[in-house]
């Protein structure tokens, strides 16, 4: 009988060991799993803000490399501009200079009248 009662005791103990053990793994287990959860949304995290970050300098460049196109194009439009202002001013000089050509050959003849 005593063999019997140390048999029954050390089952028992041996039982409360294992569902001890059991129950530290499960827990492990579930520290384990929610530290593998945090590092899984802070990756994913990590990867939306450098997305982000990706689409925020392809805008940026986009925009800079529109506005060097518009620039330039502003810049092409001012040299026609001013082009053409100086050609106006070249007729309207070249027109004064005819005009004033004729008041001279006038004045010219007016002498030759007078003397």
């Amino acid at each position: 009988m005593r063999t019997d009662t140390l048999l029954i005791f050390f089952t028992a103990v041996g039982l409360q060991i294992a569902l001890v053990a059991s129950v530290e793994s499960d827990e492990r287990n579930e520290e384990v799993s929610d530290e593998v959860e945090d590092i899984s949304e802070l990756q994913k995290r990590d990867q939306m803000e450098f997305d982000m970050a990706e689409i925020e300098e392809d805008q940026s460049l986009e925009d800079a490399h529109y506005l060097e196109g518009v620039g330039e194009e502003l810049n092409d439009d001012e040299d026609s501009e001013t082009q053409q202002g100086l050609d106006n001013m070249e007729s309207e000089l070249e027109s004064e200079e005819e005009g004033a050509g004729g008041l001279t050959e006038e004045v010219a003849k007016g002498e030759d009248e007078v003397e």
